[in-house]
This record gives structure tokens, C-alpha cells and sequence, in this order.
């Protein structure tokens, strides 16, 4: 190279150093003024993050009998549930088949309320709610609305209308039909960023690995651990525990007689897809064997990328609920009462009139404690939800609560209380003595005086007892039942005319008053009791002995 190319050389180089110099000085300037001017701005977008929040579940309270054995308690389940915010752009229809693929294999089953049966040959729907089920028809009633359709509406025409709303035309019949109803049922259960739906219910361990093992082709799917209702003794007081179930839509949204719709269940705390008491016990103590429940949140950046899982609220078990009933006594009432029809049945009914069913409370005579509540026939609370159709079907009506809903004469179990309070209502009189009727109720003042001597009078005598009689006579000295009393008082009333009737038969005529007065205010009480009294034995006592047959 001679000395010409050098210095030509040399210059190139001195050019490309000061032009990289030039751009080294250009990119760290802008690198300061992004720094310095919109760094912030980077900032934010590099920390924005939004956290979703999830409901928890917590485990419902046992309900255990007066010796602490559990008649109801929560026990550890699985559901298949599905995260949107964690499934990010997966075709989700793609996703259900592949999740109701794997359900099948393992014989599970998925939520699916749609009463609408898979297509015929020709491709035809039917609905498969039930004629005389009154739940299934207003179940399908809601469902045509909820879809904004008419009730006229067929089959059909539900199942069009869902392949339209949710692209389903390019799937085949039986999978528009499959896909429709878990589109449906997440329709109902409002599934959204903010709300998971739970697919399936109560699945098996060996789903519960089959679904884990597919994780990878199945973002957003989890298995997520929650507590299910379990009646260890499901055949114990059925009616009475009553049952758990979903909210449903009539409970979740109410809509007063003004128009004005109000979210009472919300307001207190529930979600749309909770699990509540929804009759008997589970519903009445429903506040106590709730629990408190846990929030999971979950945080995603703007990218849409999570960047933390953590359970920020641990979720409280309900209280226990503990009943008066002891459930061996229970089984042995049970046993007892179905005894006793069977025995009416084979000794005294063999005609076509049958004792068909029956019913026994009993009582702890201390405090009026129930010591056990039995139905027959009765039911079985673990089959109540696979067997509902048979059980409602049944005549002999095992799902109706007799022992406390059902209304019957009170015949021969009123008596005793009736005679009881007979034998007591003048015990009174043991310390004050009688007053004669035609003083005691001459003037008002002195009859009111007169009560009240004789209320002291019972409190003195239920004194004069020993504490542990005291609970059990209480009631019996002082009448508190006005149906009983006004019994009591007109067979008093009734042992004062046979009294002026055979005074008058003897020959004494001062009773002759009052036996007309006395026949009158037997009268004016209007008892059936009393008319058939009058009318069936009174004639007799005006009789001779010769004259009685």
C-alpha cells in the first residue's frame, strides 16, 4: 500500500469512528430522554397489573345428634372447573370437546340443565321436561325466556337459536346439541373473567388425574378441591334436615309487586352459584352452618401474562348445628311405627282399606324437647336427588313431612290432656275454698278479685312442689290453652246441671232456676261436645230406675 491509499484509508476510518460516534451519542441521548421524559410512563406499563378475584368456597357445618354423632357433614370433593382469564385465546369450543371426552371415558357426567334430548334420525329435538312436573316446567318455561324466545316455542327452535348464538353450525347434530347445553348451562352460571364455571361436579380421583395428566392441552381447566353434602345416616330425620342445592334464579333475583328487582342473596354475601340451605334444618340454621369464604387472586399483567396466584382470604367452616334427637332412639321410633302399620295392615285391615302411612313425634316431658320425628314411609336423604321422580310419583307420599306438616283431628291424644286439666282446674280451691256461684259471679269486681286470689293461690301450690315437678305441673295449674279451658269449663258447667237436675228430680224445687240458667249457659258455648252431651245422656238422669233400660 503506498502512501496515497494509507492517508485515504485512514481517513475512511476517522469518518466511520466519528459517524458511530455521532450515533452512540444520538442513542444515548434518546435513551435519556425516555428516561427522563416518558420513564414514568414505561414505568406504569411495565408494573400495570389488574388482580382477579375468586370465591373460595368454605366447608358448610356439621348438624350432629344430642350425643354428637353426625347426622349431616361436609366431605372433600372435586369439581372440573374452568378459569377464562387462565385460557387466554384457546378455541374453547375445542376445549369442551376435549373435556367431555375425557368425562366420558371415565363415566362422569358435566353440567347440562337443557331440556332438550339429542336429535332423532332425522335430525329432530324433543323437550324432556316431564308433563306433570310442575319444576320441570317452570325450568322450561325460564330457559325460553332466558334465550329471549317465545313459549311456543319448540325444540327446535331452542336449539337453532343456540347454534346461532354460539357458531355452532359447523359442529355435527349431536355435538350442537352437547356444546348447546354446556354454553347454556355457562350462560347460567354467567361465566366470565371474574366468574369460573364449575363443568363438572363431585368427579372421581381417576378423572381427577386424567385431567391433570392433559393439563398441558388444557390451560384453564383446574381441578378444584371443594366440600360436598354427606348424610352419614341418610335414613335419620330426612324430612326435617331437609337439603342443600344451588340458588336459584327466583332467589337470586326478586322482583317486588312495584317492579323494583332487588339481590337480596348477594347482599348478603353469595354468589350466583353458591350452594344454600333450601329446606328444613339446612335452611333454617342456613346463617350458622354457613361459612366465611376464602378469595383466591389472581394477577395479570398488560401483556395478559399472570404473574401471581395466592389465596389472599382463608375460607372459616360453618358451626355445628346440634339437635335434641338421639339418632338411635330415632331408628328405633322408625322401627316401632313401621311395625305398628304393618301389624294394622295383616290383623285389622283385611278389606281393601289399608293403614297407608303414619307418623310419631315424641316428646322429653322435662323440657318439650323432640326427642324424635318419624315419617312413614320416609325416604332415603343420599338417593333423594337420583330417585326424585319414583319418591314425588309414590302415592303413599314418603317426601311429605306428616309427623309436623301434616294436620289431623287430635282424637285420643287431646284427651289425656283435657282430663288432666279437668283433675287440676280447681286445685286452687284446696287453699281458698269455694265461693258460691250466685256471689262469685254476681258482680265483676268481686269475680275479678276472686281470679286473682286464685292465681296467687297456684303459684302457692306450684311452690309447695319439688323444683324438679315444678316444669311439669306449671302448665297443668294454669291452663294456658284456650281451647282446653273453654272444655274444662263447660264440663264443670255440665257437672252443675246434672247436679240441679237431680236435686229436681229428688223434689227440690229451689234448684229449678238455677238448672234453667245453668241449661242456658251450657248453650250459649256452641260446643258440639256439649249438644251431644244434652241431647244423648242428659234425658237419663231425669229418669226413675225403674224407667232406665
Amino acid at each position: 500500500m503506498n502512501q496515497e491509499e494509507r492517508k485515504t484509508a485512514i481517513r475512511r476510518m476517522r469518518v466511520l469512528v466519528a459517524a458511530a460516534c455521532i450515533l452512540m451519542l444520538l442513542y444515548g441521548l434518546r435513551l435519556i430522554f425516555l428516561q427522563l421524559v416518558n420513564g414514568d410512563d414505561f414505568k406504569s406499563q411495565a408494573t400495570n397489573t389488574t388482580d382477579y378475584k375468586f370465591t373460595v368456597t368454605a366447608a358448610r357445618g356439621d348438624i350432629v345428634d344430642s350425643r354428637g354423632e353426625r347426622i349431616a357433614t361436609s366431605v372433600t370433593g372435586y369439581n372440573v372447573v374452568l378459569n377464562k382469564l387462565l385460557m387466554g385465546d384457546e378455541d374453547l369450543d375445542g376445549m369442551l370437546q376435549k373435556i367431555v371426552e375425557l368425562l366420558r371415558a371415565n363415566g362422569e357426567s358435566w353440567n347440562d340443565t337443557l331440556l332438550i334430548s339429542q336429535p332423532d334420525a332425522a335430525g329432530n329435538y324433543t323437550f324432556t321436561a316431564e308433563e306433570g312436573s310442575t319444576r320441570d316446567q317452570k325450568a322450561l318455561a325460564a330457559m325460553k325466556d332466558n334465550l329471549g324466545l317465545q313459549q311456543y316455542a319448540t325444540a327446535n327452535d331452542v336449539m337453532e337459536k343456540l347454534v346461532e348464538d354460539y357458531d355452532l353450525a359447523s359442529y355435527p347434530l349431536s355435538w350442537q346439541r352437547t356444546l348447546g347445553g354446556i354454553h347454556y348451562e355457562m350462560q347460567l352460571q354467567a361465566f366470565s373473567n371474574v366468574n369460573n364455571f364449575i363443568m363438572a361436579e363431585n368427579v372421581s380421583e381417576a378423572t381427577v388425574a386424567t385431567i391433570k395428566e392433559h393439563s398441558l392441552s388444557l390451560p384453564g381447566v383446574e381441578i378444584v378441591e371443594t366440600s360436598t353434602r354427606s348424610y352419614e345416616q341418610s335414613t335419620v330425620l330426612p324430612h326435617v334436615l331437609g337439603r342443600v342445592g344451588k340458588i336459584t334464579a327466583e332467589k337470586w333475583k326478586v322482583t317486588d309487586e312495584n317492579g323494583q328487582t332487588t339481590y337480596p342473596l348477594r347482599e348478603k354475601g353469595y354468589n350466583m352459584n353458591d350452594i344454600i340451605g333450601i329446606s328444613g334444618l339446612e335452611s333454617a340454621y342456613e346463617d350458622e352452618l354457613r361459612g366465611k369464604d376464602g378469595v383466591e387472586t389472581i394477577t395479570r399483567n398488560s401483556d395478559g401474562v399472570i404473574v401471581d396466584t395466592a389465596l389472599t382470604t382463608v375460607p372459616e367452616p360453618g358451626h355445628t348445628v346440634q339437635l335434641t334427637i338421639d339418632s338411635r332412639f330415632q331408628k328405633a321410633v322408625d322401627k316401632a311405627l313401621a311395625e305398628n302399620i304393618d301389624m294394622i295392615n295383616r290383623v285389622y285391615n283385611t278389606g281393601s282399606m289399608k293403614a297407608a302411612a303414619g307418623a310419631a313425634v315424641v316428646l322429653d316431658v322435662k323440657d318439650g324437647s323432640v326427642l324424635a320425628a318419624s315419617n312413614y314411609p320416609s325416604f332415603d336423604q343420599n338417593l333423594y336427588a337420583t330417585q326424585y321422580s319414583e319418591y314425588s310419583a309414590d302415592e303413599s307420599l314418603p317426601l311429605f313431612n306428616r309427623a309436623l306438616q301434616g294436620l289431623y283431628t287430635p282424637g285420643s291424644t287431646f284427651k289425656p290432656a283435657v282430663a288432666v286439666a279437668a283433675l287440676y282446674h280447681d286445685a286452687s280451691e284446696i287453699l281458698t275454698g269455694d265461693m258460691p256461684t250466685p256471689i262469685k259471679y254476681d258482680n265483676p269486681a268481686i269475680r275479678k278479685a276472686y281470679k286473682e286470689v286464685e292465681a296467687v293461690a297456684e303459684e302457692k301450690l306450684l311452690h309447695m312442689l319439688p323444683e324438679e315437678f315444678q316444669p311439669v305441673y306449671a302448665p297443668i295449674l294454669t291452663v294456658t290453652d284456650p281451647e282446653t279451658e273453654r272444655l274444662v269449663k263447660a264440663a264443670d258447667k255440665l257437672s252443675a246441671y246434672i247436679k240441679c237436675v237431680e236435686e229436681l228430680k229428688a223434689g227440690n224445687s229451689e234448684f229449678r232456676d238455677a238448672a234453667a240458667q245453668t241449661r242456658a249457659a251450657l248453650e250459649e258455648y256452641e260446643l258440639p261436645e256439649v249438644a251431644y252431651f244434652l241431647e244423648t245422656f242428659m234425658p237419663s238422669f231425669s229418669l226413675t230406675l225403674d224407667q232406665l233400660k
